[in-house]
C-alpha cells in the first residue's frame, strides 16, 4: 500500500468497496460461529 501513497490517492469508490467487503467478511465470520 505504500506505493499508492506516493502519487496516487485511493478513490472513494475503492475505499467504499473495501469497507463493504470488510463488513461482509465480518458478517460471514459471525455466521460461522
Amino acid at each position: 500500500m505504500l506505493l499508492l501513497d506516493t502519487d496516487v490517492t485511493p478513490l472513494p469508490q475503492c475505499q467504499q468497496a473495501v469497507d463493504s467487503f470488510e463488513r461482509l467478511s465480518a458478517g460471514v465470520r459471525e455466521d460461522l460461529r
